[in-house]
């Protein structure tokens, strides 16, 4: 997992110094779960980056606990407000989203971000995940870099 961890970290680096729009340090800290009585993890610690070459599109990765206790790595796509990604760490989670193995599965849903506060070339704001299961939010730090 760590191998990932740096080819994403790399990969997003070697992009943004291509002719980037922005770079952000993303979190994902807490999250509501609909079931209330799975005994859900809802304190994630989530740590991540992503980059975004244009307004529309977005793409990264984050670290983090996931609702089942586990450790987990998510790589996303984001266009305007949808996001699709895949996530490990979901053995015997989600069964009827498993995908390629039995522990990766398909994310989706609504991506929300409001800037909080901007200072030159920086932005601080939430962001918000909402899918049919979870409503999930983070922190969003942003440098521009063009």
């Amino acid at each position: 997992m760590h191998k990932l961890i740096i080819f994403c970290a790399l990969s997003l680096w070697l992009l943004s110094e291509a002719h980037a729009d922005s770079l952000s340090l993303i979190t994902l800290d807490r999250s509501y779960h609909y079931d209330r009585d799975g005994g859900h993890n809802e304190k994630h610690g989530g740590l991540g980056l992503e980059y975004s070459p244009n307004e529309d599109w977005s793409y990264g990765f984050i670290n983090y606990k996931n609702s089942f206790y586990k450790d987990t790595t998510a790589v996303h796509f984001t266009y305007k407000y949808l996001l699709l990604g895949l996530a490990n760490g979901y053995e015997d989670a989600h069964k009827s989203m498993v995908i390629a193995s039995n522990d990766i599965i398909i994310i989706g849903g609504l991506n929300l971000n409001l800037d909080l506060v901007n200072i030159n070339d920086y932005s601080l704001g939430l962001r918000a995940l909402i899918t049919p299961s979870v409503s999930a939010i983070g922190l969003n730090l942003t440098v521009d870099l063009e």
